[in-house]
């Protein structure tokens, strides 16, 4: 990540990037972090400065209410070059001969509507016997563990259900893999880092489960900005010329 030059980088920064690199070998290195503090006090540009300073690529993905385990490590999804269209339930009951020739390409004349739902059935089952209707679309998280970058997951507190991160524990512990639904399994990269970020303290935020909090090998908690502080972040942003206005 190229940070921007009003970006005052945090003094934590080159810390974290020393312990990062010094235990990158031993039985427990350090690579899962959990930022925490209100808005705007330095959670992403300093999980952007642990990245450039190890000269890993940086991603990052925004949780929502809703999220669950796939937003996390992808799903399959058909390939629109090769999508079939689908006959109506018109197509099927008036004529499942002319149907079935569509999906198929084969000319069956005592072909049923059984037959039908049949070959539609293979047809979005496709990519389980391998003739590539479908593709597996990975998630910026699962990018980030197979290739060894750094990861910020933003707004972790605010997913509704608890479990929804546990299901990343085994990438997370010493296991570090996870089986996809697909049946792939996936190893975690020597080198990546995950980053969790949160407001903890905002309404909507919700503690995170235990046993995802015991997988982080360092918790950072950020103090609230001063009226100071912000404003003079704000005017290092904006270049506003009147310091007493900002």
């Amino acid at each position: 990540p190229i940070l921007p030059s009003y970006c005052e980088i945090p003094p934590e920064a080159q810390q974290i990037c020393e312990m990062i690199r010094a235990t990158a070998d031993s039985t427990t290195p350090i690579q899962n972090l959990m930022l925490r503090g209100p808005a705007g006090t330095g959670k992403t540009s300093l999980a952007k400065a642990i990245a450039a300073g190890l000269g890993l690529p940086y991603v990052f993905q925004t949780c929502s209410p809703d999220y669950e385990i796939f937003d996390f490590i992808g799903q399959e999804y058909p390939n629109e070059q090769e999508v079939v269209q689908l006959p109506t339930l018109n197509d099927v009951k008036m004529a499942p001969a002319s149907a079935y020739f569509n999906l198929c390409g084969i000319a069956r004349l005592s072909a049923s509507w059984e037959d039908v739902y049949s070959a539609v059935y293979e047809q979005l089952h496709g990519s389980m016997s391998g003739n590539g209707q479908f593709r597996y679309i990975t998630s910026p998280f699962l990018d980030a563990m197979q290739h060894g970058w750094v990861c910020e997951i933003q707004e972790a507190d605010i997913i509704s259900k608890p479990a929804v991160l546990t299901g990343l524990n085994s990438m997370l512990d010493d296991c570090r893999m996870i089986t996809l639904p697909n049946k792939t399994t996936v190893k975690r990269h020597k080198d990546a880092i995950l980053i969790l970020t949160g407001n903890t303290t905002y309404n909507g935020c919700r503690e995170l489960n235990q046993a995802t909090l015991s997988r982080m090998s360092l918790i950072y908690d950020f103090d609230a900005l001063t009226a100071e502080e912000m404003a003079e972040r704000a005017f290092k942003a904006t270049g506003f010329p009147d310091k007493a206005v900002v």
